[in-house]
């Protein structure tokens, strides 16, 4: 889903909100705000109305904060096409962490108006 990656470099991962279908994760990389979302991957309707009522109630959230934006960071193209489903666009950014050499980390953004 959206940005399943659990870096060596995590500092601090924040659950900001856990349940039966998953839990969402936020944490200060550098300067950015990077989401982590472990769920059970479907393609389930209901499932996936959840996920989008969770998400977009953390983007409120974040907007009342004045956060401009949140980075999701994946692996995969059905990760990417998870992030696009829930408004997150490819930046072209590949993310280089010292110590990781796993497969390519693809950085998404999504933009709070």
């Amino acid at each position: 889903m959206v940005g399943q990656l659990r870096t060596l470099e995590t500092p601090n991962l924040n659950v900001v909100y856990s349940d039966d279908t998953g839990d969402l994760l936020l944490h200060n990389f550098d300067t950015e705000l990077v989401i982590h979302v472990d769920v059970i991957p479907t393609v389930n309707r209901s499932i996936l109305e959840h996920y989008a009522v969770v998400l977009n109630t953390l983007f409120e959230q974040l907007k009342e904060r004045d956060i401009p934006s949140v980075k999701a960071w994946v692996l995969t193209d059905e990760q990417i096409r998870y992030a696009v489903f829930f408004g997150f666009q490819l930046t072209g950014k590949e993310i280089k962490l010292k110590g990781y050499y796993g497969p390519t980390i693809y950085e998404l953004e999504k933009v709070l108006n």
